[in-house]
């Protein structure tokens, strides 16, 4: 670092530089906008379609900014790196941490992190040595995600999962392992204690009872699942988000599909521990429930049986469909005999596929998309075949391969039509509190029939369901 330092600035053409207070070994990239701001050991990266703005007495020390980011509003970036399209803006703070393409900043503070793409976070909140490659989540108004200090030394962290969102004034205690969490939510005002949770689309909650007295008041309760149980909208809401800036962005490479390998292996193995749950506790009503000790994975949290119950199902209903989907892109186009070949394979699948944690990362790693390169799409339709494997041994009734075909493809034509039903019903409790609570609610608000992000899911499930159906057709000619 100290080889690369230069005693003078060096400002590239057609970059704009006005009322700047103080400027020092600084590289400005052309087209950059840099104005009433402080630019000291930092290359702002720039282009003629990329360009970067750092304005409105903000402070950039010991920093880069890839092209496309912008730091606004009297904000501060020391020792940082933003990557392109970034944001930091209203005073917020990017201390010695990356910022990964598409996030911003606004208000809080981002201290000795990695915050992967994607991350939205508009207010006033505290991001402390969190390693978030996968971004693609959200910090909540007062949300303290950074208890680092145990009193002997700041040396604790906080590994977050895809899509986490911490809710407002949510207190996070470290050490913290998310990452088998993914887009799970810890809800608004929840304590939580160091832990590893490893079940994907999960709601932490606050206790809303006494369970059992032999379970501390400070756990949490767990609900695996609940996202796409009582959420969908939210996973798709944030999927069609994820997917328009991906393409308004392209060079940003993001990965937006939320149901992919990576996260369908981790639904299977939370799966797989919630039907092998031991228990030996129940509440005071005398149903069973659960903790770490019966269920890996649930970390400082109990979780009830309706819960575990609930979880089971939701967990394999997307699952299926997942596995469905990559059936229907498989077989879509091909001739009759292809399928009846293609259908004897799947059936004959000898041994399940393992995905490592590693695989995991692999895939994950900074939000990077691999969509559509070969090994990628080969080894999600791998994956997608050993789950198919299995529907298909549960369904020996059928030894007609065309016959399965039918009853696969029926099965993801039911999918399909329970999903837009599902996602409505969930923006609609919305609709009916707010009626209850508020005058004149309506007349202020969509109804859930009528949002874009409903309508945008019938419309493409209704595609689906209409050339599955033609295809059926087709194949009993």
């Amino acid at each position: 670092v100290e080889s690369a330092k230069s005693q003078f600035n060096i400002i590239c053409s057609n970059a704009k530089i006005s009322s700047v207070a103080f400027m020092s070994d600084a590289f400005i990239g052309e087209f950059a906008t840099i104005r009433a701001s402080q630019i000291v050991r930092s290359t702002i990266m720039s282009s003629q379609t990329e360009k970067s703005l750092v304005l409105s007495g903000s402070d950039v020390r010991d920093a880069i900014l890839q092209s496309g980011c912008s730091v606004d509003s009297a904000s501060i970036v020391e020792a940082s790196l933003m990557c392109s399209h970034s944001h930091v803006e209203k005073h917020g703070k990017l201390l010695r941490s990356i910022l990964g393409p598409l996030s911003s900043v606004a208000e809080g503070e981002v201290s000795s992190s990695f915050v992967g793409p994607l991350v939205g976070f508009h207010h006033q909140a505290g991001l402390i040595a969190c390693y978030w490659p996968s971004g693609r989540g959200n910090i909540g108004f007062g949300a303290n995600v950074g208890s680092n200090h145990t009193g002997k030394a700041p040396d604790q962290e906080l590994w977050a999962g895809e899509g986490v969102f911490f809710g407002l004034g949510c207190c996070i205690k470290y050490p913290c392992d998310l990452t088998h969490s993914p887009y799970s939510m810890v809800a608004s005002g929840i304590v939580t204690l160091p832990q590893r949770v490893e079940f994907p689309f999960s709601l932490i909650n606050g206790p809303q009872q006494l369970v059992n007295e032999s379970i501390s008041p400070a756990i949490n309760s767990i609900s695996p699942g609940w996202v796409l149980s009582n959420s969908l909208f939210t996973v798709y809401r944030n999927e069609y988000k994820f997917r328009a800036r991906a393409e308004k962005f392209p060079g940003a490479n993001i990965e937006y599909r939320t149901f992919r390998h990576s996260t369908v292996a981790l639904m299977q193995t939370a799966k797989k521990r919630l039907e092998n749950a031991s228990t030996v506790m129940v509440d005071s009503s005398g149903k069973p429930i659960y903790t770490e000790k019966h269920v890996q994975g649930l970390g400082k949290n109990f979780l009830t049986e309706a819960a575990r119950v609930s979880a089971i199902s939701i967990y394999n209903f997307f699952i299926e469909f997942y596995a469905l989907q990559g059936l229907w892109i498989n077989i879509e186009a091909l001739p009759r005999a292809d399928i009846v070949d293609l259908i004897y394979c799947i059936r004959n699948v000898s041994s399940p596929l393992e995905v490592e944690l590693g695989s995991y990362f692999d895939y994950s790693f900074a939000g990077i998309s691999h969509e559509g390169s070969d090994e990628t799409e080969c080894f999600q339709w791998e994956h997608q075949k050993v789950i198919l494997a299995d529907m298909m041994a549960a369904k020996n009734d059928i030894d007609d391969e065309l016959l399965l075909v039918e009853f696969l493809i029926q099965k993801l034509q039911n999918s399909a039509e329970k999903i837009p039903m599902m996602v409505e019903a969930c923006k609609s409790r919305d609709d009916v509190r707010g009626r209850t609570i508020i005058h004149g609610y309506e007349e202020a608000h969509e109804l859930a029939s009528e949002v874009s992000v409903t309508l945008r899911v019938s419309q493409e499930m209704s595609l689906l369901r209409s050339n599955t159906e033609s295809f059926l057709n087709n194949l009993k000619v």
